[in-house]
């Protein structure tokens, strides 16, 4: 679990009288009253009021006045977790209202106890149910022209929404409530500098034109929630600025903490998405400025100050200004009166000094204690059950902070463990586990409706007995742990919660193979994997609760159930390994393909593949030529391999015993070396390092077969890595002497047709001229004039742009106007692990993601006009990141581009344009593929003297359908 995120309902009380009666005096001097104790939180005074309201106006016979007090007084019922006398009230007076003439008075009565009777569902932990009542409430609402009410409730309606998990569509509720710009809502629109300032006067337009300035202020901190858990995280940020500077404007507090600590939310999740490398002390004189006695104006108007001054474009996130920033605004929230908000606010703050590493042991003893002293004084809400489970996921880190390098026989739930103290917490007095299981055993014993409360939370009871399941593994108590975590799924159901019940799954799984009741684990892990599948659409673009850590909470439960598939973890130290059955490596391929789907999706924070594709088993199968399709899976002590030849359906299953550290490390010395020139040496060591794991056990098998092609699906760093640059010392030759190669991202790909079917029809753009955007200066491509030119005459049927002429409108007009088979991109280009990293540069600007997916997916469906090749001839890609290539390939896969060649490193341009000239003339020839044309291009360069470094002729890269 995430930090909780304050998601305040809004509620007033029903006051709709008839104003010239004797009547109307006395309802309002019952709301005179109950208002006077509501402000001194006397709240069991308030229910005695409008109980003795409600006989009052009974035995006087004036039915609309007594509904209203029944009304209220479900309304103050609840707000001391008495659910079900708020229940018995909102039915007392909706039974009232239902048989009562129908008049104005009658209306908005029961539009107010429709919109109360809404929250008390959403108390009661039933969302859907709110949202079932709440659009009745609307509608009476427009009928008698209420308009705050009615952006209440739609603030209301986008909050459930949130709970639910509904966040586009809570998105689109909140913009249209608020009216503001829709492009607010897309995925990835991400606000830029330059744009801020235009951004922050349309909202302070808006501003002026609202009556209602503290719900507005509300709806901006809903509608920010939505857009951090879109990761939009600068427009959230400004948006929250501007709510901040509302409440100043207005004074209220109140909405002023829930600002605070929402704040605090949003810059921890930049810190979230800044490397850990990053760390510095937490302080900015800017923030310590803020603070002092001499800030006299608005505290969020010199916060806006604050942020303009720390972001140069395209620079890397601020670990230092973000971590101030969050822990900062958790210290302001702390101010409030508001005893859930604070309680929140320490445990947020607990865990962001926790990651931070910026805390001494003692400190983190105090803020403990602090937190267990203000759980004392917690409500019966459910907002407070899950800061209390917060607290407990904690306290768990901190006392198993010791195993975290356990992991494989540790819970999942320690894998959301982010301890990073530069001191030792040996110390410390860190709560005992008896403490921690009476805090969960608390929570639930609440979420039951035991004792004082009346609460019925069947969520907070899951977490709970999962939690008591985690910390009984934790202890070693497997038959216990595995009882608990049992009983916790019984308690839910799967279809309705799967984005719970997969974790559960997974802890169930992990325990069971602890118990050496491998089947039963399978079985589990299975039950995740297929509710993760179904989560594809939700894992993105949703609540961070939701959306989750891909790394530590996703594709953790791939790779085990890889691992107890193929056996890698029950043989590992065995000389000779046991084959694993062929529906075994059936699945464990399919299960890649799951993970290579849902990295793809994480990466862009969006489902990817929405074409229809074709299987790659079917297309090897079918092709003219012999091809191997091999998989690459990168465990923690081995390297697995999967081999599928053309034509056969059996599986050959190979494994290499070698850890995972020492994988990532020769692969990152490779990447290093490929990238400089002179450095043939080293880059034939390492390479024949790779070629020994991964061709040599399969040299055999590939001879005998005949294969020409090796298709490969390929694992983490190795993605970086050419294959055709792979090194056979024994024979002293490169793979690509022997094989074509090609890199595909799955076993699905976009099907393609032969150059000759369809003959080329290319668009051919470049940029010759340096350049220099955003402050960022781009060197010259000198021989791009001689690439183009030379293009133009081997393709008869092409349209070219040449440096000012390539901009985004006429990319844009030429690509709709045109079904060109070929885009061929001659200009800077880089993919990075970091989304915001990638560009492509353009004459006057550079193309981020969101602009190249909009360029290349010209048209709505997938059909035989779209792309069928982007060739990408002055590309790179980052050094380190796991994901650079994936990046690649993936907005190939999303635009529904069917085959990428592109460079991984910068080629000298002149090599750059000898290439491309012959890979064109010979993808021309007939029954000619794009795997063999790159495979001939290469050959040829290898047997040019000037050309045979590796760092030149290995860089050119196939991703995609090979055809």
């Amino acid at each position: 679990m995430s930090e909780i995120t304050e998601t305040n309902f809004s509620q007033s009380w029903v006051s709709n009288f008839p104003e010239n009666s004797l009547m109307a005096n006395a309802g309002i001097s019952w709301i005179n009253l109950a208002r006077e104790q509501a402000s001194r939180g006397q709240w069991q005074q308030v229910i005695e009021t409008w109980q003795k309201a409600a006989d009052s106006f009974e035995s006087e016979g004036d039915k609309l006045n007594q509904s209203m007090a029944l009304t209220n007084l479900s309304l103050s019922h609840q707000k001391l977790g008495q659910w079900d006398l708020a229940q018995e009230a909102i039915e007392s007076s909706l039974q009232i209202l239902e048989t009562h003439p129908q008049s104005p008075q009658q209306q908005r009565i029961l539009a107010n106890t429709r919109e109360i009777q809404g929250q008390l569902y959403v108390n009661l932990g039933h969302p859907e149910m709110a949202l079932e009542v709440w659009p009745k409430a609307i509608s009476l609402y427009e009928n008698i022209n209420q308009p705050q009410r009615i952006l209440r409730t739609r603030i209301n309606q986008a909050n459930a929404m949130q709970q639910l998990g509904l966040y586009p569509r809570a998105c689109q509720t909140l913009i249209d409530a608020l009216s503001l710009d829709s492009d607010i809502c897309k995925p990835n629109n991400k606000l830029l500098r330059e744009d801020r300032e235009s951004f922050r006067q349309s909202l302070q337009q808006k501003q002026t034109e609202i009556n209602f300035l503290s719900l507005y202020s509300l709806g901006l901190v809903s509608l920010s929630n939505v857009l951090v858990s879109q990761s939009n995280l600068e427009t959230a940020l400004e948006i929250l600025l501007t709510s901040g500077k509302i409440s100043e404007t207005i004074n209220n507090s109140e909405q002023i903490g829930v600002v605070w600590l929402n704040l605090g939310n949003t810059a921890r999740a930049f810190v979230n998405i800044t490397k850990s490398e990053q760390l510095s002390p937490l302080n900015n004189s800017c923030l310590t400025a803020l603070n002092s006695e001499e800030n006299e104006g608005s505290f969020f108007e010199t916060l806006a100050n604050c942020i303009d001054t720390i972001e140069s474009p395209r620079q890397e996130y601020n670990f230092s200004f973000y971590a101030s920033l969050a822990d900062f605004s958790y210290q302001k929230a702390q101010e409030t009166i508001n005893p859930e908000r604070v309680f929140q606010a320490q445990i947020n703050r607990l865990e962001l000094l926790l990651k931070t590493g910026q805390v001494s042991p003692q400190e983190i003893e105090n803020l403990v204690n602090y937190a267990l002293k203000q759980r004392q004084i917690l409500g019966f809400s459910h907002q407070s059950l899950y800061s209390q489970l917060q607290l407990a996921q904690t306290l768990i880190c901190l006392r198993f902070n010791d195993k975290n390098s356990l992991l494989d026989r540790s819970s999942p739930l320690l894998r959301q463990c982010y301890i990073n103290s530069q001191q030792s917490l040996e110390t410390i007095v860190i709560p005992s586990t008896a403490t921690i299981e009476e805090i969960i055993s608390s929570v639930i014993e609440k979420a039951k409706g035991k004792g004082q409360s009346q609460l019925q939370d069947n969520r907070a009871i899951t977490y709970g007995l999962g939690y008591l399941g985690a910390l009984n593994q934790q202890l070693n108590n497997l038959s216990k742990a595995a009882d608990l975590t049992s009983e916790a799924l019984q308690n839910i159901s799967a279809f309705e919660t799967p984005e719970i019940a997969y974790f559960w799954h997974w802890q169930l799984g992990k325990i069971y193979t602890l118990q050496n009741k491998v089947e039963a684990g399978i079985k589990s892990y299975n039950i995740a994997f297929e509710l993760l599948q179904s989560l594809r659409q939700d894992l993105v673009g949703t609540n961070t609760d939701i959306q989750f850590n891909f790394r530590d909470s996703v594709e953790p439960v791939y790779r085990e159930l890889i691992a107890l598939l193929l056996g890698a973890n029950q043989d590992i130290n065995r000389e000779k390994y046991i084959t694993p059955s062929q529906e075994n490596l059936r699945q464990a391929r399919n299960i890649v393909e799951g993970l290579q789907l849902a990295e793809l999706d994480d990466f862009f924070n969006e489902p990817c593949l929405a074409a229809q594709p074709q299987e790659i088993d079917r297309l090897v199968d079918d092709s003219r030529e012999s091809i191997a399709v091999i998989h690459a899976i990168i465990l923690d002590q081995s390297l697995e391999i999967i081999l599928k030849i053309s034509q056969q359906q059996e599986l050959k299953y190979y494994r290499k015993k070698v850890p995972q550290k020492e994988v990532k490390d020769v692969l990152l010395s490779l990447q290093k070396y490929l990238k400089l020139s002179g450095e043939t040496t080293n880059v034939k060591r390492f390479s024949q390092q790779v070629y020994q794991w991964l061709i040599e056990p399969l040299e055999q098998e590939l001879q005998e077969n005949n294969i020409e092609n090796l298709v490969f699906v390929l694992d983490g760093l190795l993605r970086n890595i050419p294959m055709a640059v792979l090194y056979d010392g024994k024979n002293k030759q490169y793979l690509i002497e022997n094989y074509g190669v090609a890199l595909v991202p799955g076993l699905q790909l976009l099907p393609s047709v032969l150059a000759q079917e369809q003959p080329l029809n290319a668009l051919v753009a470049g940029i010759s001229e340096k350049r220099v955007i955003d402050g960022v200066p781009f060197s010259p491509l000198k021989n791009v004039e001689i690439e183009l030119d030379s293009l133009a005459s081997l393709i008869p049927e092409n349209k070219t742009l040449l440096n000012q002429t390539l901009t985004e409108n006429n990319l844009k007009n030429l690509l709709e106007d045109n079904n060109f088979s070929v885009l061929h991109l001659a200009t800077h280009a880089q993919f990075s692990s970091n989304v915001d990293d990638i560009f492509i540069l353009l004459y006057d600007q550079l193309l981020d993601l969101g602009q190249v997916e909009d360029l290349l997916s010209k048209t709505d469906n997938i059909n035989s006009t779209s792309l069928d090749l982007l060739v990408l001839s002055a590309c790179e890609t980052a050094t380190g990141g796991e994901r650079s290539v994936l990046g690649l390939a993936g907005v190939a896969v999303k635009a529904g581009v069917r085959s990428t060649l592109a460079t991984l490193w910068p080629v000298l341009d002149n090599t750059t344009a000898d290439f491309m000239a012959s890979f064109y003339e010979k993808l021309q020839q007939p029954n000619m593929t794009k795997i063999k044309a790159v495979q001939l291009t290469q050959q040829e360069m290898l047997q040019d003297p000037s050309n045979q470094r590796p760092n030149i002729w290995s860089a050119y890269t196939l991703v995609g359908n090979w055809l």
